[in-house]
C-alpha cells in the first residue's frame, strides 16, 4: 500500500503499523484521538486535519514533504527532524510554541488560531505564504522571504515587523490589528508613555504617526497633558510601502505602600485602611 485516503468517515482508529511502504496518507475529518505513524518512514504526505489527536509525532518520518494537521486539540508540535517539509498546516490548535529553525525548505507555513508567542522565520528564503494571524506574537522577521506574497500575521501583540518583497506585489497582504500593553506614569502634571518598552530603535525609527501626545523618536517617550486610555501606532513594516496599526493600551501601574510594626509587615494602596496584628513591644 502506497497511498490511502479514508477522509470523511467516522474512524476512531487507524492501524498503519504493517504499512510500511506508504507514501500518502490522507485521514481528515474523521474522529481520530490518536495517530501512529512511528513504522511509516516513507512518508511524504500527511493530512490528518479536523480529527482530536492531542499528539502527534513526526520525528520519525524524515522523508515527511507535507504535513496538514490542522484543526486539532495538538498542544506540542516537534518538526526539527523533518528537514523536507515544504508545506505545513498546523493552525487551529493548542500550540504556545512553534520551532521551524530547521525547516528551512518552507513554501507555505498556516500556524494561525494557536497560542504561539514566538516564530523564528528570518531565515526561511522560500516561502511564498505564511498565516500567523490570532496568535501571542510581539515580534516577526520575514524579511529574508523575497517571494512571500500570501501574508496574514493580523490579531497579534506584534510591534516590530520586517517585511521585504522582491516586487512588492502581494496576492494578500494583512498586518492589522495589533495590541500591546504599556505601563504609563504620572510625573508633575504631565503622564508619560516609554515605547522603548515595546520598540527597538530600529522600530522606533519606523513609526510614522502616533494618534495622541508628543512622541520624542530619540528616547521613545510620548508626553501627555491629560491620561489617555489608549494610542494608536502606524508603523511601517520594512521595505514594502505598507503601515501596521498597534492599538496601545495605557496602563497606571498601581502604587503601594508598606507598613511595619514590630515585625508584622502589610502592604497597602494609598488611602486603603488595614490592620495590622503585631506582638507587643515592652522595654524597660
Amino acid at each position: 500500500l502506497i497511498e490511502l485516503h479514508c477522509s470523511g468517515n467516522k474512524l476512531t482508529e487507524l492501524d498503519l503499523s504493517n504499512n510500511t511502504a506508504l507514501l500518502e496518507l490522507d485521514c481528515q475529518s474523521n474522529s481520530l484521538s490518536k495517530l501512529d505513524i512511528s513504522n511509516n518512514s516513507a512518508l511524504q504526505t500527511l493530512r490528518c486535519a479536523h480529527n482530536q489527536l492531542e499528539k502527534l509525532d513526526v520525528s520519525h518520518n524524515l522523508a515527511l514533504e507535507t504535513l496538514f494537521c490542522t484543526d486539532n486539540q495538538i498542544t506540542e508540535l516537534n518538526v526539527s527532524n523533518n528537514i523536507a517539509l515544504s508545506d505545513l498546516g498546523c493552525g487551529l490548535n493548542r500550540l504556545t510554541a512553534l520551532d521551524v529553525s530547521n525547516n528551512l525548505f518552507l513554501n507555505y507555513l498556516e500556524c494561525n488560531n494557536n497560542q504561539i508567542d514566538c516564530l523564528d522565520l528570518s531565515r526561511h528564503t522560500d516561502l511564498i505564504w505564511v498565516y500567523c494571524f490570532n496568535n501571542e506574537l510581539t515580534k516577526l522577521d520575514v524579511s529574508s522571504s523575497l517571494y512571500l506574497n500570501v501574508f496574514n500575521c493580523s490579531n497579534n501583540h506584534i510591534t516590530e515587523l520586517y517585511i521585504n518583497s522582491y516586487d512588492g506585489f502581494f496576492y494578500e497582504l494583512q498586518v492589522s490589528p495589533q495590541t500591546a500593553t504599556l505601563p504609563i506614569v504620572q510625573s508633575g502634571d504631565v503622564w508619560t508613555a516609554d515605547l522603548s518598552l515595546l520598540m527597538s530603535k530600529d522600530s522606533l525609527s519606523r513609526i510614522d504617526s502616533v494618534s495622541e501626545g508628543n512622541f520624542n523618536l530619540n528616547t521613545g517617550i510620548i508626553t501627555f497633558i491629560e491620561k489617555p486610555e489608549s494610542i494608536t501606532l502606524d508603523c511601517y513594516i520594512g521595505k514594502v510601502n505598507e503601515t501596521m496599526q498597534v492599538e496601545i493600551s495605557l496602563t497606571e501601574e498601581a502604587q503601594t505602600c508598606l507598613a511595619t510594626i514590630n515585625g508584622a509587615v502589610c502592604t497597602y494602596a494609598p488611602g486603603q485602611e488595614v490592620t495590622l496584628d503585631a506582638a507587643p513591644a515592652y522595654t524597660e
